[in-house]
């Protein structure tokens, strides 16, 4: 192994072990642009602590094992940082109670033609429990979405959608029973 420079050494280190590294990191991150960001900074990584490398060691498995590290590394500090959520999407849920509008006029657009029994059963529902289901169900958001989203536990969230949806269920089970036939009767 050249370790004269730290350029000659990533040289090497590459023109070596790139097939492996590669394979590696597709492995790992299951994205292909993903994967060239962190090939590119675990081969960054090579070439700046290349005076760490010591002579007569395991070269392939040092490089696997700072890309594994820097992918840990970047998986943690992502999930630190919480889901990305478009804020427009959310905005009218995260009103302040006084400024959350009580008919949800605006849910009609994102319900695509919810029919008048079930605007009313929603707008029955408590502000929390309707904005968790309202999130969850029509908003396709995950419950760890909407934890970060509303700032609560994610296991409040599951008990205000499941409460919700509970209330739904009976607010709506007459009106299933005579439109469609649904439920005991």
């Amino acid at each position: 192994m050249d370790t004269r420079s730290p350029a000659k050494f990533l040289e090497t280190v590459i023109s070596e072990h790139y097939r492996v590294l590669r394979n590696l990191v597709l492995r790992l991150t299951k994205d292909s642009e993903e994967a060239r960001d962190l090939l590119q900074d675990t081969f960054l990584k090579i070439l700046r602590f290349s005076s760490r490398f010591e002579e007569g060691t395991n070269v392939r498995a040092w490089a696997c094992t700072i890309m594994r590290n820097t992918w840990l590394n970047k998986r943690s500090a992502k999930a630190r940082r919480g889901a990305c959520v478009d804020f427009e999407k959310i905005a009218p849920f995260l009103a302040a109670p006084e400024e959350c509008p009580d008919d949800y006029a605006s849910m009609e657009e994102a319900a695509n033609g919810m029919n008048g029994h079930m605007r009313d059963a929603l707008n029955e529902l408590p502000r929390i429990y309707r904005q968790a289901v309202l999130l969850a169900d029509l908003g396709d958001y995950s419950y760890e979405e909407i934890a970060t989203l509303t700032g609560s536990p994610i296991s409040t969230v599951g008990v205000r959608v499941l409460r919700g949806r509970r209330h739904l269920r009976k607010s709506l089970a007459a009106y299933a029973r005579e439109e469609y036939g649904y439920g005991k009767g």
